[in-house]
């Protein structure tokens, strides 16, 4: 819906246009300092009209607009009320029509004034915007000029309908842009910002999918391949490509505006980052941690999608693999040539690795004399030099070590990296050697470990969101507990039993529940993510905490203590029960669940077999 500029003399009959309009009366005076009286006309569409949903206008004005704000110049601007009572507005057939009048100094030769108009709704929030530089002639004759309204993106989705699985194909990407109040921006006007300026919209791969690819399909200029690529407007028309194999589960998006703030799924279509392919989940033995390292445990220790320079760039995640009869190991599963050791440790030099996280520095490594109990236990770091240095034999010693028992602290059960705060968090239990110890979660920085919480269990699943937000399961009162930047410490589930904690391509982190359902952690409440009916039974207690992921598909992945790997598909609406597929039985329990290029990798233990979850 256009917005013109109409500068004429005196008067001027004939109705309003459909479009908003600006016309000026020039004022008497010649002066340099002459003003003239600039009306701007619009029109406000009716909500749920055909005026409110038509794409091919040139402008875009939300039915939600109740208020105008008119600034010339850059000058302070005029408010204007866009209702029904308001005596420079009435209703027409296609909606509100408005004439708002401000001053505006008359031009000469090539001068020109900037009209910028923003339209808010009731609450402030800014819905469309637009400039217009044009000249303001004293005695010209109705010369019209347009000022197109660019809407305000608030939120945005992400679909692509006709993408297909089994074979390499290409298809349309919809982004759909929504301003703050929940209405679909249309028309082919650049998306704006609060000010009226470009405010073009980024859109990249959550995580990194090497069978696809991102390109930009501006309706002018020439297309650019890569991630992120560029949406300008509603017209765009962005593809992607999925390359052979064609067999991910499916991609998980990041939308940002122009100054880089990430834009949110709208509440009415909260899973909408996340783009499942067609087809049948599928399992299969991708391979095995070799038989040097088959471990009796392997401690669910990934580290993050940054790989070690050294390491193959097909090197899916790096685990601890541990033995109960005294030995373990620190190595990486590589998804093209399967597993390979880094360094081998044992008890005899209390380097039993039971726990692995990154910090910026390195890794940061758990150890132990043995595993139960867990006597010995230290932390401390190694750098990547090191650990690619010893070439799968003996472990190197850790830089600045920290045994456990200086702090009273026992059975370590997790290191997780608190990024605003720069620290490493870490949960042990009351399996201390040579005394018992209260549970506690500890910050750990510059080799000395701090207790920061005291659980009324044992603390399980430690896992951070990658977005400055770290929880823990707290096994005595099967609660989810949230540790924020300060660090400050919350309860943030009142009743349930929770047994598993995990994370999303999204930032985002999840809880899983003793019936099989998966919420959605936010800071002070748990929100229906996925419920099942008919899902495996999940034990709860310590015994039987389970491994949990969101894969790329938006599928909440979770493993259990019978060797069972269940997919749990998001609900739609936050309500609906959806049944979770059982995929795969393994003979023993399945210790660690990954997400890595578009697919889930599900670690058994004892037997050491690693499975790959695809469609």
């Amino acid at each position: 819906m256009a917005i013109v500029l109409i500068v004429g003399c005196g008067g001027g009959g004939g109705s309003h246009p459909s479009a908003a309009a600006v016309s000026s009366l020039p004022h008497a005076s010649a002066s340099t300092n002459a003003v003239a009286a600039v009306s701007l006309t619009l029109t406000i569409p009716k909500a749920g009209s055909a005026a409110a949903k038509a794409r091919r206008v040139p402008a875009y004005i939300s039915s939600s607009a109740t208020q105008a704000a008119v600034s010339v110049n850059g000058g302070t601007a005029t408010m204007f009320s866009l209702l029904t009572s308001s005596s420079y507005c009435q209703t027409e057939s296609t909606g509100l029509a408005c004439t708002l009048t401000v001053p505006a100094p008359i031009t000469s030769g090539s001068a020109t004034d900037t009209f910028t108009l923003v339209l808010s709704d009731a609450s402030g929030h800014q819905l469309s915007a637009g400039t217009l530089a044009a000249a303001v002639t004293e005695g010209a004759a109705n010369v019209t000029l347009p000022l197109v309204l660019g809407g305000v993106p608030a939120y945005a989705t992400i679909s692509a309908p006709g993408l297909q699985s089994d074979v390499a194909n290409t298809a349309s990407l919809i982004v759909t842009a929504y301003d703050a109040d929940g209405n679909i921006i249309v028309g082919p006007a650049d998306y704006a910002t609060a000010t009226g300026g470009s405010n073009e919209l980024r859109v990249s791969l959550a995580e990194a999918e090497s069978q696809v690819t991102l390109t930009s399909g501006p309706v002018n200029g020439t297309p650019t391949s890569g991630s992120p690529i560029v949406i300008s407007s509603p017209d765009d028309t962005p593809t992607i490509s999925l390359a052979s194999p064609a067999d991910i589960l499916g991609v998980t998006f990041s939308i940002t505006d122009g100054s880089g703030s990430v834009l949110a799924a709208p509440a009415s279509a909260p899973l909408s980052r996340s783009i499942a392919l067609p087809g049948t989940l599928t399992v299969s033995i991708d391979g095995t941690l070799n038989s040097a390292v088959q471990p009796d445990v392997a401690y669910d220790a990934p580290v993050s999608e940054q790989n070690l320079a050294g390491l193959p760039a097909t090197a899916a995640f790096l685990l601890a693999y541990s033995y109960e009869s005294e030995s373990g190991y620190v190595g990486y599963y590589d998804a093209g040539s399967h597993a390979a050791v880094l360094c081998e440790g044992s008890g005899s030099n209390e380097s039993i690795p039971i726990a692995i996280t990154d910090e910026p520095g390195g890794l940061l490594i758990g150890t132990a004399t043995q595993i139960f109990p867990n006597q010995g236990a230290s932390i401390g770091m190694l750098t990547p030099a090191a650990l690619l240095n010893a070439n799968g034999s003996t472990c190197p010693a850790l830089s600045n070590k920290y045994a456990l028992a200086n702090a009273n602290l026992g059975f370590l059960h997790g290191l997780t990296f608190d990024e605003p705060d720069g620290v490493a968090l870490l949960a042990t239990d009351t399996n201390a050697t040579p005394s018992p110890a209260p549970d506690r979660i500890s910050k750990f920085s510059s080799g000395n470990a701090v207790p920061i919480a005291t659980p009324t269990g044992t603390p399980y699943s430690l896992v951070s969101a990658g977005n400055g937000n770290v929880a823990y399961l707290d096994s005595g009162t099967g609660d989810v507990i949230l540790i924020t930047s300060g660090p400050t410490v919350s309860q943030v589930s009142t009743s349930g039993t929770y047994i598993g904690l995990g994370t999303g391509p999204d930032g985002n982190l999840y809880a899983l529940s003793n019936s099989g359902s998966v919420y959605l952690v936010g800071s002070g409440s748990l929100t229906l993510f996925s419920s099942a009916t008919d899902a495996k039974p999940l034990p709860g207690g310590p015994s039987g905490v389970h491994p949990v992921t969101i894969g790329s598909d938006g599928y909440a992945y979770v493993g259990s203590t019978d060797g069972y790997v269940s997919a749990l598909a998001p609900t739609s609406s936050q309500t609906t029960l959806l049944n979770a597929s059982t995929l795969a039985g393994t003979t023993h329990e399945v210790e660690s669940v990954y997400r890595h290029n578009g697919a889930v990798y599900a670690v058994s233990s004892e037997d050491g077999e690693v499975y790959r979850i695809h469609r």
